[in-house]
C-alpha cells in the first residue's frame, strides 16, 4: 500500500471527478472540504485526516481535555 498523500487522496479524487476541484492547501496541508458553502467546518472524513491542517491541533486539544479530567 503506498503512502497516502495530498497528491492519491481518495477524497480529492472523489471531490475532483464530482466538479469540487481541488481544496485549498496551506503549509502542505489541505484545508479540507467543507459541508456547504455557508459551513466551513471540514467534513467527517476530512476532520479524521492526518493530511488536513487542523488535524494534529484538533488531536492536541482533545488530549489537553481528556488529562484536565472532564
Amino acid at each position: 500500500m503506498s503512502k497516502r498523500t495530498l497528491q492519491n487522496c481518495g477524497i480529492i479524487k472523489k471531490e475532483l471527478h464530482n466538479g469540487n476541484g481541488v481544496q485549498e492547501q496551506r503549509n502542505g496541508k489541505c484545508l479540507g472540504y467543507c459541508n456547504s458553502d455557508t459551513d466551513d467546518e471540514p467534513i467527517e472524513p476530512c476532520k479524521n485526516c492526518k493530511l488536513q491542517e487542523s488535524y494534529y491541533e484538533d488531536m492536541e486539544m482533545q488530549d489537553e481535555y481528556m488529562r484536565s479530567g472532564y
